[in-house]
């Protein structure tokens, strides 16, 4: 049981780092960039991502029966496309040699200023009878490439059954016949598992984006009074408890200031500019508010959020330089983002459960899934995991407690991972030291 005075060394040391994050400009940026990101972005992609160059259609009908067709359609379609005349070299030319006439328009070389952009469509002259049907695209393919296939086997349709005997009228009919079709969707278009899972999803991908500036911030403290010889002045009135807890707590309280900051701000966001991005803000809030997420979120906060940074002071107090630390802590990091990101994703899509419910035993990612699947999971699943994040904890606290204390003054400790578990078994083999 720690005295008032021990509670009040930790405090101390807790709100002079606590200050020193708050005075620090990454600190701010982080806490005001990261919110606007999404709404700038956007309203920036779209003029970046829009591309003004008018798309052409070129039409070498040698059959004569189809161009018209098919300029009405694509115009239906898209009243913004040209339909440019066919030059005349490719209007003569030979079916065999049509594609060496046509590869300056598909594969323009970068000395010319106005590429083609768009569709070049060659039909047969014994169109219909003879249907192979040549297109060359200058880009991915998109609408046009469908309407010009959907009329020109309308084309085919009519012209067979009108050769069968049929009249022209009822051929039309019959090739125009189509069911009549009641489309019910899910509520605001999204399923079930989607609108129960989105919230806390986006509360998971916070409290991952957070976990890791806190982590770099505490990391970077570390080094610094480790190669600057702070250490030793604190030393000589804390105990080495003192400044653990004292670190651990300003990195719980940056992280709290900046999670409570990045909600608040996306709630504000999405009431007053979701409904004009045509996201409805009541399925996601709704989402939060649920009794799981209440109280599930602060403990799976809490403990990533603990768990996160006994990783920060194991590789801090081994390293003397930041490059080194970086260096340590980055394979650990690649190895919580990039398979949680993935898994996020997958959640909100409802997809592979049964894999995720598997993964979120892994310590290292139970904060992040769990919190993402508050209101889906079982829960018994919960609470067991939660028990486990516990026991997790319970037992890495002490062990990194030894670990710092055992290499706070030890600068002659080989960097790396490997002279960490030099330290940690010496430690661990040595209680008192």
């Amino acid at each position: 049981m720690l005295s008032r005075t021990s509670l009040r060394y930790i405090w101390l040391i807790a709100l002079r780092d606590f200050q020193q994050t708050l005075r620090t400009k990454s600190f701010w940026l982080t806490v005001v960039f990261v919110p606007l990101f999404p709404l700038l972005m956007g309203s920036v992609m779209p003029h970046l991502i829009h591309d003004t160059t008018p798309e052409q259609t070129i039409i070498l009908d040698k059959s004569g029966t189809v161009a018209s067709t098919l300029e009405h359609a694509i115009h239906k379609d898209d009243p913004t496309v040209q339909i440019t005349p066919p030059p005349a070299a490719l209007t003569a030319a030979e079916p065999d040699h049509l594609a060496s006439l046509l590869k300056p328009y598909i594969s323009p070389g970068k000395s010319v200023q106005h590429p083609f952009k768009g569709y070049i469509v060659a039909i047969p002259a014994a169109f219909p009878q003879d249907s192979h049907v040549q297109i060359w695209i200058s880009h991915s393919p998109g609408s046009i490439l469908t309407i010009i296939k959907a009329t020109l086997a309308h084309d085919m349709r009519i012209k067979g059954m009108t050769d069968a005997g049929l009249s022209p009228e009822i051929a039309v009919q019959i090739n125009g016949a189509t069911p009549s079709i009641g489309l019910h969707l899910p509520e605001h278009g999204l399923s079930a598992d989607m609108l129960r899972n989105i919230g806390p999803t986006a509360l998971a991908l916070m409290l991952l984006i957070s976990t890791i500036f806190t982590t770099q911030w505490l990391l970077q403290a570390l080094v610094e009074e480790r190669s600057g010889k702070l250490l030793e002045a604190l030393l000589s009135s804390v105990s080495v408890d003192h400044i653990m807890l004292g670190k651990l707590l300003a990195a719980l309280m940056s992280l709290c200031l900046l999670f409570g900051t990045w909600i608040t701000a996306g709630i504000s966001l999405l009431t007053h500019f979701g409904p004009q991005l045509g996201v409805e803000p009541a399925p996601i809030l709704a989402s939060l508010l649920t009794p799981r997420v209440l109280i599930g979120a602060p403990f799976f906060f809490l403990t990533g959020a603990t768990l996160m940074a006994m990783i920060a002071f194991a590789v801090g107090v081994r390293c003397d330089t930041t490059r080194e630390a970086q260096g340590m802590l980055a394979p650990v990091l690649m190895a919580l983002i990039l398979p949680v990101e993935i898994l996020l994703q997958l959640t909100v899509a409802g997809v592979a459960t049964q894999s995720i419910s598997q993964l979120r035993w892994i310590p290292l990612w139970t904060p992040f899934l769990n919190l993402s699947q508050l209101n889906s999971a079982p829960l018994w699943e919960l609470i067991v995991q939660g028990g486990e994040m516990l026991v997790v904890c319970a037992i890495l606290v002490p062990l990194i407690n030894r670990l710092f204390r055992h290499s706070i003054l030890d600068y002659s400790a080989a960097p790396g991972w490997k002279g960490m578990k030099t330290a940690l078994l010496h430690a661990i083999k040595n209680r008192d030291a």
